[in-house]
């Protein structure tokens, strides 16, 4: 069953003891460019660290960008991750040796085009190691866990490995060898992934995302348990036959698992979905907090042992869109708060913290706020997710960002030299077999490529224009493709 709730500010009064706090505020960060949050961790000096990615500071692309925060919400220090190619950060842990881990996706290294991308760093934001993980298609991670000390659960995508168009995959990364120590695989020959990542009470864990039940074709929410060493035990799925997908779930401390993500029911807006089943898989509720034109839940957090809290995007008009901020009646799951946060523009709700008697803080990203671009958007609320006035701190991020990419330059490049007139391979250890198109998809030439060896197009007659290259290793294990001009 689902029950649909209609809310834009304060739904339902607040408890009496809920006091309004001064200490609020609104305050965007960025640079000259677009800037995106992902994950946020409450640090050991009571402030923040955010993960997300970064186009400022002079970057081709984008990059993984960590920012760190005091707790008024003054930038400490700032750091990049990245190579040629893209990089996104998506979730971050603080650590058992008090360092912070963040994972998220990488197009400048690895086997494919886009790859797991593992980034460790010390207290003060320098760096340990990168890692990076995957196939010869696209891969991303999008949650990480420390289930115990020094290793990392991570919750994935992958295109690489697997049955079908996309697969969701469990990871365990090990900080001292640097290296997997089990992954599996989960799905069908269609579309899933794993968005979240919770430990279990009995060192099983579970990860929700995307999947498809026996016989079914469409999206469902998909509830996986495994085993401490990533066996695959149950599998649930929740929804109708419309869209559902999970975005995050916990461990709540009555052992059952709480999820949100999107419900959409035939004649609704897509909604939030509030879902809360046992250990076996057995629904002890599942509502729809809707009204807007669509809703999302993006993090889901037990703020008490009564209370479960969402934040999201809404999206309130066409063109328009806040945080998304609430939580449920003491062991209720209709929304006893409910409040949008945001400007008259695009603002959207990522992650979330409950900072107890001051309140909350949620992050996303914003191009409102008086910014030319996509910028990071934090809202430190009371109790009642609402700050006490709408006055709002731009801070530009311009001096202190350091690029730290261990990783110098891509692993293999394959360049067109056009003073020689030759394709060539660099920073490879394989031998490569290449393949020219023209921009209709017609193969002109082939040939094998090597550091020693490159390919001459010299006597090759060929028309000036664009073309692409497409190079596989012998092993088969990297693919790279390249759009040229020849002159």
């Amino acid at each position: 069953m689902y029950i649909v709730l209609f809310s834009i500010g304060l739904l339902f009064n607040a408890e009496n003891s809920f006091a309004q706090w001064d200490t609020t505020w609104i305050q965007t960060y960025g640079g000259n460019r677009d800037d995106n949050a992902m994950d946020m961790v409450v640090t050991d000096d009571n402030g923040f660290l955010i993960i997300g990615s970064t186009s400022s500071f002079g970057f081709d692309n984008s990059q993984m960008y960590f920012l760190k925060l005091d707790s008024a919400g003054n930038i400490m220090w700032s750091k990049s991750h990245g190579g040629d190619g893209q990089e996104w950060g998506t979730s971050v842990i603080k650590t058992s040796d008090n360092g912070y881990l963040g994972v998220g996706y990488t197009s400048s290294w690895g086997a494919g085009g886009f790859d797991v991308f593992i980034v460790k760093l010390d207290v003060n934001g320098n760096l340990e190691y990168e890692a990076v993980h995957g196939g010869v298609d696209w891969d991303f991670a999008w949650d990480v866990i420390e289930p115990t000390p020094g290793k990392y659960v991570i919750a994935a995508e992958t295109q690489s490995f697997g049955n079908g168009n996309s697969d969701g995959w469990l990871l365990q990364f090990d900080d001292a060898t640097r290296t997997i120590d089990w992954e599996t695989t989960i799905g069908t020959e269609a579309t899933e992934n794993l968005k979240s990542v919770t430990k279990g009470n009995n060192s099983d864990f579970f990860a929700v995302g995307l999947g498809h039940s026996t016989n079914r074709i469409d999206d469902d929410i998909m509830l996986i348990r495994f085993s401490a060493n990533g066996d695959s035990l149950n599998s649930y799925f929740y929804g109708d036959t419309l869209l559902d997908y999970g975005n995050d779930l916990i461990q709540l401390n009555d052992s059952n698992i709480a999820i949100t993500g999107v419900h959409e029911v035939s004649g609704v807006n897509p909604g939030i979905a509030v879902l809360k089943v046992d250990t076996l898989g057995g629904i002890v509720f599942d509502t729809l907090w809707s009204s807007f034109q669509s809703s999302e839940g993006m993090a889901i957090m037990e703020i008490d042992s009564l209370r479960i809290a969402i934040t999201g995007t809404v999206e309130i008009y066409p063109g328009n869109t806040d945080i998304f901020a609430g939580y449920t009646y003491p062991g209720n799951y209709y929304p006893q708060i409910s409040a949008t946060l945001g400007s008259l523009d695009e603002d959207q709700g990522i992650a979330f913290q409950f900072l107890g008697a001051d309140g909350f803080i949620f992050s996303g990203t914003t191009n409102g706020y008086e910014n030319s671009f996509s910028e990071i958007l934090l809202f430190k609320t009371n109790k009642l997710c609402f700050t006490d006035n709408n006055d709002f701190k731009i801070n530009k991020d311009s001096s202190t960002i350091l690029n730290t990419n261990a990783l110098s330059k891509k692993l293999v490049e394959v360049k067109y030299i056009s003073a020689l007139n030759e394709i060539c391979i660099q920073n490879s250890y394989e031998n490569f077999h290449f393949e020219l198109f023209d921009l209709m998809g017609k193969k002109i030439i082939s040939g094998n490529l090597s550091i020693e060896n490159p390919f001459s197009l010299t006597s090759k007659n060929l028309s000036s224009g664009y073309y692409v290259i497409s190079a596989i290793s012998m092993n088969g294990l990297q693919q790279i493709q390249l759009l040229i001009f020849i002159p």
